[in-house]
């Protein structure tokens, strides 16, 4: 690898959030109805495979990335910090 990015959310929380909208935008743009969804039973199970890394992540990245964009709840970047 050439550089390290890492895309910093605020939280973990914010996983399941932003993986929530993204459920319902895909099922809106694609035309889907409701039961093409995930429930949200079947979206916390989905997200907790990728918890242990994510937070992981959260923890060491900072410190090994050569780029870190800190996102907001709203998915803006509000830093942006090079090593």
């Amino acid at each position: 690898l050439d550089v390290r990015v890492f895309l910093r959310v605020p939280d973990f929380g914010a996983v399941l959030r932003w993986r929530s909208q993204q459920e319902a935008d895909t099922a809106r743009t694609a035309g889907l109805g409701a039961t093409a969804l995930m429930t949200p039973a079947e979206l916390v199970r989905f997200i907790a495979h990728y918890e242990r890394l994510t937070r992981h992540a959260l923890r060491v990245m900072p410190e090994l990335a050569d780029a870190m964009l800190t996102l907001d709840p709203q998915h803006d970047v509000q830093a942006l910090h090079w090593r």
